[in-house]
């Protein structure tokens, strides 16, 4: 349910949702829990400037894993920190987190881990101007994801190459693409962090191949595919 919550950017119901998950964790002494529920919580105050919080529930996280040396959790703590650092622009610390949670997760196998770190990899190196780097870790994803039952992951897959390859100047395979990430079914289809990228890119993409009109049916295509709240 947390994921729905993040993905439909109820922050709300998500902090609320994580902190009451987290204190029955504690309660109940779980470990594994425990580490994930300061991590989650490590990556939304980060990612809402809240240093204090965040840097308490890093420092929880950490002490949690010194005493167990989990590496599903150690990853799951790196792509969570890895995340924050490329909100930030602190492009090296995301790299080394991302990069060495995407090693570990290869070790261990570790499919989900590994698709969702190759996804926050691609996005950072997409925001640091990488775009040729950012499309192939994309294209990574995608081929990782289409072997599995995640239209969601396919959809951001399709959309993160269509995205890079308009940066690239490749329109016409961009708008294809982005257009094909529209029209793959997901469960979860109250996804507003990928309906707002991919209808925006979508829209970009329309300019630069000179199609107006198109252009603007797309956003307001995009307000009934998700209109805003009252």
């Amino acid at each position: 349910i947390e994921h729905i919550y993040y993905y439909a950017q109820n922050t709300t119901m998500l902090a609320w949702s994580m902190l009451r998950r987290l204190n029955l964790a504690e309660k109940t002494r779980m470990p594994e829990l425990m580490m994930e529920g300061y991590g989650n919580l490590q990556m939304i105050s980060g990612l809402a400037g809240l240093d204090g919080v965040y840097q308490i529930y890093k420092k929880l996280g950490q002490e949690i894993l010194l005493k167990n040396n989990n590496i599903p959790g150690r990853i799951f703590l790196m792509l969570r920190e890895g995340v924050v650092r490329f909100t930030r622009c602190e492009w090296e610390q995301a790299d080394e987190n991302l990069e060495g949670g995407l090693r570990l997760a290869e070790q261990i196998g570790d499919i989900r881990s590994y698709i969702e770190l190759v996804a926050s990899h691609a996005t950072s190196l997409h925001l640091q101007g990488r775009f040729e780097k950012s499309l192939e870790h994309w294209q990574e994803q995608y081929q990782k994801v289409s072997r599995s039952d995640s239209p969601q992951g396919q959809a951001w897959g399709l959309y993160g190459q269509g995205h890079n390859l308009l940066m690239l100047g490749q329109t016409r395979e961009a708008i294809q693409l982005i257009e094909d990430s529209i029209n793959t079914p997901m469960k979860n289809a109250d996804d507003k962090i990928l309906n707002t990228s991919r209808f925006g890119a979508l829209s970009l993409a329309y300019l630069r191949s000179g199609q107006n009109e198109p252009a603007l049916e797309n956003v307001f295509a995009h307000q009934r595919h998700a209109p805003a709240k009252p």
